[in-house]
């Protein structure tokens, strides 16, 4: 288990980022075929239509914004930082997004895209059979899984990285990741 939740302490760095770089091709590609977009490093929704283009941006976007937040926090508390630790921790954590892609397998997710008519009424389409309610509520349960699993590989990831062992080192993440967020959500609504 130690493993899974810190590859980058167990796992050769460059045997490491050729295995992420291989999830990342399928994952992408997944998430394409499954209509799912991401918006920044901790979001991923579903589109009724798709633009190639916008979903593997946004996941390359996802990937480097995480990167160098890791990379930039990890410089301020450890000058030793590597940034091909950083990239392959940023690319690692993308993993639980690609399960949860498997959610819109019977479009699910697509069907209930808001839609605006005519009239700039905007109209949803709610749950309308109980697989669908199925899908939703265990998407719900297992979206929070994954950010908890996500946020304890950050955690060991980060640790093992930098080095760090004060709670102020966690707070300079916490403030870059949000402000990435932030950015990188900005950044790809203006693709």
């Amino acid at each position: 288990m130690k493993k899974l939740l810190n590859p980058i302490e167990f796992y050769n760095d460059r045997k490491l980022l050729i295995v992420n770089l291989i999830i990342f091709a399928v994952g992408t590609a997944l998430a394409v075929l499954l209509r799912g977009v991401f918006g920044s490093p901790i979001d991923l929704h579903f589109e009724s239509e798709i633009v190639l283009l916008h979903s593997v941006l946004g996941n390359i976007t996802a990937v480097l914004t995480m990167m160098l937040v890791l990379f930039i926090a990890g410089k301020i508390i450890n000058r030793k930082t590597r940034l091909i630790d950083c990239l392959n921790l940023a690319l690692y954590i993308r993993i639980p997004y690609y399960v949860l892609t498997l959610w819109n397998i019977l479009g699910t997710f697509s069907k209930m895209k808001p839609v605006v008519d005519n009239q700039n009424k905007i109209s949803v389409t709610l749950p309308s059979s109980t697989i669908d309610v199925l899908v939703l509520s265990s998407f719900s349960f297992f979206a929070l899984v994954a950010l908890v699993i996500i946020g304890t590989i950050v955690y060991f990831g980060f640790k093992t990285i930098t080095n760090s062992k004060k709670v102020t080192d966690y707070l300079i993440l916490i403030v870059l990741i949000i402000i990435s967020i932030i950015l990188s959500y900005t950044l790809s609504k203006n693709f």
